[in-house]
């Protein structure tokens, strides 16, 4: 509130006949351009987890992950709590450099008393090759429809010659290695050794952003497993 009253001050001190109407309007606009120009140099973007989908910036602080805001209190359901983890997962990937994570030991509830909180469950799966989900919904599920295959008989040295890779790739673009891939979809490369772009984007966990991203290197790298 501080804030907003010192640039309320500021507004009417370069022009005198502004009205509130005329302020309401310009904050509205300072807001639509912000939104439209995500991380744009000296600018801070609020979002949402649903609206940052598609978006990315050089620094993301995620706040508030504790029990009962994520997951929400109302997610119970095994399927409503590994929505809530693809939330997650969406935030975690719109860093492109730096990634702050934060959660409250206290937080003023209803009440309006200070309760003590708890990590969100959902952090204790982030590590090297993390975040990873569970089963995903029928409704994720029907988006892509992926090969079946057997993980005891994929060939180790590929799965080898993709971390490595990954772990190069990620060091280039100062990122931890889940934010390029997560085992899981290493584990799926080495199975489908897809050909060409339109076999990538089968592959689960890999959509047209992460296939334009590393879909060439990828290709080159499978094209020569296939080969051997």
């Amino acid at each position: 509130l501080n804030t907003l009253a010192e640039v309320a001050a500021r507004a009417v001190e370069e022009d005198p006949s502004l009205t509130t109407a005329d302020l309401v309007a310009d904050l509205a606009r300072r807001a639509a351009e912000g939104a439209e120009a995500p991380g744009e140099d000296g600018a801070v973007t609020l979002l949402t987890l649903h609206k940052a989908k598609g978006l990315e910036f050089t620094a993301v602080f995620l706040v508030a992950l504790e029990e009962g805001l994520l997951p929400i209190s109302h997610a119970r359901a095994d399927a409503e709590v590994e929505e809530e983890r693809r939330l997650l997962y969406v935030g975690v990937t719109r860093a492109r450099r730096d990634l702050w994570l934060s959660w409250a030991q206290r937080r003023t509830g209803y009440s309006g008393k200070l309760v003590p909180r708890r990590p969100s469950r959902l952090l204790y799966n982030l590590g090297d090759d993390a975040p990873q989900s569970g089963a995903a919904s029928g409704r994720r599920a029907a988006k892509k429809a992926t090969a079946p295959f057997d993980p005891e008989r994929v060939d180790a040295t590929v799965v080898e010659r993709l971390r490595s890779w990954r772990s190069d790739r990620a060091k280039a673009d100062a990122v931890p290695a889940f934010v390029v891939f997560n085992d899981r979809t290493m584990v799926a490369l080495a199975a489908q050794l897809p050909a060409d772009r339109e076999e990538l984007l089968a592959v689960s966990g890999i959509g047209p952003a992460k296939a334009d991203r590393y879909g060439d290197d990828l290709l080159r790298l499978l094209g020569g497993a296939a080969a051997g």
